[in-house]
């Protein structure tokens, strides 16, 4: 079911509950809700689950939610709540499965549940008993009374950031020149040492690998044209001369005329011998003759391998590691500003800073006054004739952080806001709160503010709620009759059985409904004639 509201207020500027969609949330089965600007009243029997109503808002706005709360057989349970605040729309949906794996989204997108309450708190404030309370902490009060008095915090705000850049400053100097000369010894020694050995580029031991291998074969071919080249030396002593050998033995062979062929083999090997040797020797001429360069690479390498261990892991880092202790030395020369003018500057900055945190102080106390005035005398038109609001400072500084307190009765202890155990009067002084500095960007839901009040506190409970209306969003779940008529919007909750099973809808109450349902809330009989004269007169008053 759909249901949408008859209200037509526009609120300018403030953040507005447009819709609510609830499935399988306790014996909400399926529920979706339309709200209109103004005052929106959700009423309904006890037990009918005007609870689950709030409950599914407090889930979409981040809340914890027990798995027990998915309606019996269902796999999850899931709320889409949309709000508009000026010209944007936000979709706050959350699912939770009967596994107790909870999902959040922002507009479709995946969030967390903390995005999820944060952007929650700056939509709607829910007051009551078991609510997010937003004013739980001392700093969202602060902000509160901040944003009412119109308190600027950006000259103090800019003075804190100098101050703190200063003694940063300061700080850091003192260490730079306690640790200069040492620091400049480190770096002038790793400079010196790098610069020792003055790497040519940053490929310098690469190039000299490959030169190495290069100049380490031409020595292996030395050696075996040199061996190859000895075969035709007349020299015999280690193996030579085998050219001449073959020559000589041809020679004795010869004489014989039946070893002719022989000797003609003889002479084509010794041939063949003498030409392979003339071009070994002809080859080893031409080959470069510098042994030594092996020994100079190697040593070269050893140097750059032992650079790089310390300073690398390469080359190219460790240039680039002589390049920044060279900027390091220089800055290191440079005359720095002394501690004793940071010390000077962080002074002035102090003195300036404690007198605007006097400024404000004195802005907040006077303030608070006239505040806790104004709040004092909406808490007597809402039946709370002996109470008093009080908000207390901090010594020194800007007074903060600041608490509400609220005493009940004369002699009795304050008790911190945040603090406070009753959901109905802590709606009431949440209510009066509200009238008095509440921000209007945020809709209100007020949860048992009529709690054990009838009679004229009721009508003044009604006629402080209907005021708060005039300037943002404001959505009660109510038992009180003159609450209800106030409102241009109203919702009833009840139970109903289908198909053997308890189930609850939220239906738009008017017209004849209405006059019915406020009849109920006098007397508990809708039917009762003198209760239903009274429902039409107390929606009479608020029509006239």
């Amino acid at each position: 079911m759909r249901l949408g509201a008859t209200g037509t207020r526009e609120v300018q500027g403030a953040a507005l509950l447009e819709e609510l969609v609830v499935e399988n949330l306790g014996v909400i089965e399926h529920a979706a809700i339309s709200f209109d600007p103004g005052m929106t009243v959700l009423s309904g029997e006890t037990g009918a689950g005007k609870t689950l109503v709030v409950g599914a808002i407090q889930m979409a706005i981040g809340s914890r939610i027990d798995p027990r709360a998915i309606r019996v057989g269902a796999p999850y349970a899931s709320v889409d709540a949309r709000f508009t605040l000026g010209e944007k729309e936000y979709v706050l949906s959350r699912t939770i499965s009967n596994q107790g794996r909870s999902k959040a989204y922002i507009n479709g997108k995946m969030a967390t549940l903390f995005e999820l309450s944060e952007l929650g708190s700056q939509l709607i404030d829910i007051h009551g008993q078991h609510a997010q309370m937003r004013l739980e902490s001392h700093l969202a009060q602060l902000a509160m009374l901040d944003e009412y008095l119109g308190v600027d915090l950006s000259m103090r705000k800019e003075l804190q950031l100098r101050l703190d850049r200063a003694k940063l400053r300061r700080e850091e100097m003192t260490t730079f020149l306690a640790n200069r000369d040492r620091e400049a010894g480190v770096a002038s020694f790793e400079l010196g040492e790098i610069l020792k050995v003055a790497p040519e580029s940053s490929t310098e031991d690469i190039d000299l690998e490959v030169e190495l291998d290069s100049v380490v074969r031409a020595a292996e071919f030395r050696s075996i044209y040199s061996d190859i080249a000895s075969l035709g030396d007349g020299d015999d002593s280690s193996g030579g001369g085998v050219y001449h050998r073959l020559t000589q033995l041809a020679r004795r062979v010869r004489r014989e005329p039946s070893l002719e062929e022989i000797a003609a083999r003889l002479d084509s090997v010794a041939i063949e011998i003498g030409d392979i040797a003339t071009e070994a020797l002809g080859r080893l001429e031409l080959l470069e003759s510098n042994p030594s360069r092996i020994d100079e690479i190697r040593s070269r390498l050893v140097e750059l391998r032992d650079l790089k261990k310390r300073f690398g892991p390469t080359l190219g880092d460790v240039i680039r590691l002589a390049g920044e202790l060279r900027q390091r030395l220089e800055l290191l020369a440079q005359e720095p500003t002394s501690p004793e003018e940071l010390s000077r500057e962080v002074a002035s900055l102090s003195e300036q800073l404690n007198q605007e945190n006097a400024r404000i102080r004195e802005l907040r106390t006077q303030g608070a006054a006239k505040v806790c005035a104004a709040v004092n005398a909406k808490l007597e038109d809402l039946s709370f004739s002996r109470a008093n609001f009080d908000i207390a400072f901090s010594p020194g500084g800007d007074g903060s952080p600041i608490t509400f307190f609220f005493t009940p009765n004369p002699g009795q202890a304050s008790v911190e806001i945040a603090k406070f155990a009753s959901g109905g009067e802590l709606s009431r002084i949440m209510l009066a709160l509200s009238l008095v500095m509440g921000s209007k960007a945020h809709c209100q839901l007020f949860d048992e503010v009529d709690t054990g009040i009838g009679g004229k506190s009721g009508n003044d409970i009604a006629s402080a709620l209907h005021e708060l209306s005039a300037s943002r969003q404001v959505i009660v779940v109510t038992h009180l009759a003159q609450v209800a008529a106030v409102a241009e919007n109203h919702f009833t909750v009840r139970k109903i059985t289908k198909d053997s099973n308890t189930l609850t809808e939220v239906q738009l109450c008017a017209n004849e409904d209405r006059i019915e349902e406020i009849a109920r809330m006098l007397s508990g009989t809708p039917e009762s004639a003198s209760a239903r004269r009274h429902a039409i007169e107390l929606l009479g008053i608020h029509a006239s």
